[in-house]
C-alpha cells in the first residue's frame, strides 16, 4: 500500500495533552450493577468488561486502561461507552483538535503509556501521568489528511481481521460437525495409554538474553494452543523433539491456557521447561488430530475441570494420565485432521499479512508524526 506526502504549512507546536483535551477517571461500577444492554463498559483490561443499559461518556472518546497487566492500554470508540477503571481522554476543541489524531498520537505512545505503570501485584496508570504526554499539533487540516492517510490502512486491516473471524467459524463448524457431534461414539482411552508424560525443573537459571533455543514453559503456550518464543538459553538438556505437545500443568487467574497444547514443529530449536507437560505420542494415531482434540473445547473444558487450586490453579500428572479420550480410528483421525488443518492454514496466512500490515501502519504513524515533530516549535 502506498501513501502520499503531506504537505506542512509549517505551522505547529509541541504541547502537554492536558492543553488539548479533558483527562478523566472513570467511574467505578461492580458486576452486580450491571443492567444488561449494548454500552460497553471499559475497565483495565484490552476487551470491554461487560455490557451496560447506560453510558457516561459519549462516543468519539479514547480510554486508558488504569488498573492491572495491562495498565497503560490505548484504545478508541465512537460509540457511547461506560468508563469504568480506565482514564478517558477528549478533546477540549474538536474545531483545533482531531480526536482521532490524537488517537494516532497515543497509540505511537503506548510504551511511554506503559512506562507510567506504579504499583507491584496491581499496577496503575493515572491522570496526572497521561497528561504530560506531549502531542505534536499542526493545522486540523493537516491533522485530518493524516487521519485520513492513516485510515486506509485501518479499512485494510480491518478486512483482514473479519475475514480471519469468518475462516475462525468455518473452522470451528467443521471442528463440530466432524468431531464434536460425534465423540459419544468413539472408544475411549487413557492419555497414558497414547503418551508418555515428562515434567522438569525449572530453567531459571540457565536463561540468557541472547541464546540459541527457546524454553517452553508455563509463558511458553497461549490460550489458542501456539507457542510463545520468549525465554532463551543455551543449554540443550530436555531438547524437544517434533510433534511433541506441551501442556501447561500450571496457569495463574481464570486458568485459560490450562491443558491446551501447542506442538513442537521444528527440530533443535526449543527447551522443555517447568510448569508444563511433555506429551509424547507412543502410539499410532495422528499427533495433529491429539492436538486438535484436546484443544477442542469439550475436551479442553473437561481437562480444566481437572484443576486445583486458588491463585494458581494446577494439574496433577497422575490424573492428566488417567484421563480419557474418545479416539476414533485412524482414517477418522486423518480426514478430521486435513480438513481442520486446511483451514489453520489459511487463517495463519491471513494472521501473517495482518502482522505486515499492524507493522507498516505503525511506522507509517511513527514517520507522520515524527516528521511533525521535527518541524515544530517547542
Amino acid at each position: 500500500m502506498k501513501h502520499k506526502n503531506i504537505k506542512s504549512n509549517g505551522k505547529c507546536s509541541v504541547v502537554d495533552l492536558d492543553k488539548l483535551c479533558f483527562v478523566r477517571k472513570g467511574m467505578s461500577v461492580t458486576k452486580d450493577k450491571i443492567k444488561s444492554g449494548r454500552i460497553p463498559v471499559i475497565a483495565g483490561g484490552k476487551a470491554p468488561a461487560y455490557y451496560h443499559s447506560e453510558s457516561n461518556r459519549d462516543g468519539n472518546v479514547i480510554t486508558v486502561s488504569a488498573s492491572g497487566a495491562n495498565a497503560g492500554f490505548v484504545n478508541f470508540f465512537t460509540q457511547p461507552i461506560f468508563a469504568s477503571d480506565c482514564s478517558t481522554v477528549e478533546v477540549i476543541d474538536p474545531k483545533k483538535t482531531d480526536i482521532s489524531y490524537v488517537y494516532l498520537n497515543l497509540q505511537n505512545q503506548q510504551n511511554i503509556l506503559y512506562s507510567y505503570q506504579q504499583g507491584g501485584a496491581q499496577p496503575h496508570v493515572y491522570p496526572a501521568d497521561i497528561v504530560k504526554l506531549k502531542i505534536p499539533i499542526p493545522s486540523i487540516e493537516e491533522q485530518k489528511e493524516i487521519v485520513k492517510t492513516i485510515s486506509t490502512w485501518d479499512t485494510a486491516i480491518d478486512n483482514i481481521k473479519k475475514q480471519i473471524t469468518a475462516h475462525n467459524k468455518q473452522r470451528s463448524g467443521i471442528l463440530q460437525k466432524l468431531l464434536e457431534d460425534n465423540l459419544k461414539k468413539y472408544p475411549m482411552i487413557t492419555l497414558e495409554q497414547i503418551f508418555n508424560i515428562e515434567v522438569v525443573p525449572s530453567k531459571k537459571d540457565v536463561l540468557v538474553e541472547q541464546g540459541k533455543y527457546f524454553v517452553i514453559d508455563m509463558g511458553g503456550v497461549s490460550s489458542s494452543g501456539e507457542l510463545i518464543k520468549k525465554k532463551m538459553t543455551d543449554t540443550t538438556e530436555h531438547m524437544l523433539e517434533v510433534n511433541d505437545l506441551i501442556m501447561p500443568k500450571d496457569d495463574i487467574g481464570h486458568g485459560n491456557i490450562l491443558g491446551k497444547v501447542a506442538i513442537i514443529d521444528t527440530a533443535n530449536k526449543y527447551v522443555l521447561g517447568d510448569h508444563v507437560f511433555r506429551l509424547c505420542n507412543k502410539s499410532q494415531n495422528n499427533i495433529q488430530f491429539l492436538r486438535i482434540l484436546i484443544n477442542s473445547p469439550k475436551i479442553n473444558r473437561s481437562i480444566k475441570r481437572l484443576g486445583n487450586g486458588t491463585s494458581q490453579i494446577g494439574l496433577r500428572k497422575s490424573d492428566i494420565l488417567k484421563h480419557l479420550l474418545p479416539i476414533p480410528d485412524i482414517k477418522e483421525q486423518n480426514k478430521i485432521s486435513t480438513e481442520v488443518l486446511t483451514w489453520e492454514r489459511k487463517i495463519y496466512l491471513l494472521e501473517t499479512i495482518l502482522s505486515k500490515y499492524e507493522l507498516q501502519r505503525k511506522g507509517l504513524i511513527q514517520k507522520l508524526l515524527g516528521n511533525i515533530t521535527k518541524n515544530a516549535k517547542h
